[in-house]
């Protein structure tokens, strides 16, 4: 079995382990009961904007749907992470406090 045949058996099982990848993080902002602190949103949008280029790019000019596949779900799990995030924040922060400790 030559490297491209390798590759080419592989490859399919990377958007689902992609996906399954996310699911800790998702998880644990879902069930976090404060502003999560520890998750850099800056750094979530780069990512974001690069997942998607990356799926333009697999669509339009590379046409290779399962690339366009991986680039979608990263590009979906990085919005919900983003969002879920967002949603958190705005929820345990009242005019600028936060909602721990009763907002002391």
């Amino acid at each position: 079995m030559s490297a491209n045949e390798v590759f080419i058996l592989l490859y399919p099982f990377v958007p689902l382990t992609g996906l399954i990848g996310y699911i800790p993080q998702l998880v644990k902002l879902i069930k976090i009961k404060q502003v999560p602190t520890s998750v850099s949103i800056p750094t979530w949008y780069i990512w974001l904007v690069t997942w998607i280029v990356t799926l333009g790019y697999t669509y339009f000019v590379a046409n290779d749907m399962l690339l366009c596949l991986t680039a979608a779900i990263n590009t979906i799990a990085h919005t919900a992470i983003i969002v879920v995030t967002h949603y958190k924040a705005a929820k345990y922060t009242y005019y600028g406090m936060t909602l721990e400790n009763g907002g002391r």
